[in-house]
């Protein structure tokens, strides 16, 4: 029983790493089929799962395949079906990992990207607030440089409606994005 669950936990994550480089290459519908393949699998995997340590852990690598398609569903334009994955995500992700209330790092950083394609500026900062002490916690330099990306873009966008915009609280968290991605490696 250990060899096929490594066996379902290897197709798992292979799934979720073909959808991702689908995605990235531009070939969005190959991507959300094999999104929605690494799903399945990944359910299969919790399932199965021995004990609770590799159950939550399964979860979390559900929660996310489940971000992957949203954020797939976000690039082909299905934005309220990508919303919906991506809270059926944090759900998921928050249940494995309950003093956490929000979708971290790169899938977090992509739940706001929708957020900012849906105009909803105000949540991407408090999203991103809430997560930054976690992550400083924890030392995920990569995790926050993108979530100080995310409050820069939510802050030009809502400063570039105005009459008189003024970028500099933009400009101070794309600074310290920039430090953190370059400490982590990322740029």
């Amino acid at each position: 029983v250990h060899k096929r669950q490594e066996n379902l936990a290897g197709a798992e994550n292979a799934a979720g790493n073909l959808s991702e480089l689908l995605a990235v290459a531009g070939d969005l519908a190959r991507a959300e089929s094999a999104a929605r393949e690494s799903i399945l699998l990944s359910r299969a995997v919790v399932v199965r799962a021995a004990d609770d340590t590799q159950r939550m852990d399964a979860r979390r690598r559900l929660a996310t395949n489940i971000a992957t398609l949203a954020d797939v569903l976000h690039h082909r334009g299905a934005l309220g079906e990508a919303l919906a994955e991506f809270q059926k995500a944090e759900s998921e992700y928050c249940a494995a990992s309950p003093t956490i209330r929000f979708l971290r790092g790169l899938r977090g950083y992509h739940y706001c990207d929708l957020l900012l394609s849906l105009g909803r500026f105000t949540e991407v900062r408090e999203r991103t607030h809430a997560t930054i002490p976690i992550d400083e916690v924890a030392r995920l330099l990569h995790a926050n440089g993108l979530a100080r990306v995310a409050i820069a873009r939510s802050l030009l966008a809502e400063e570039s409606h105005k009459s008189s915009p003024d970028y500099r609280a933009a400009g101070e968290y794309i600074d310290q994005a920039i430090a953190e991605l370059k400490l982590s490696g990322h740029l």
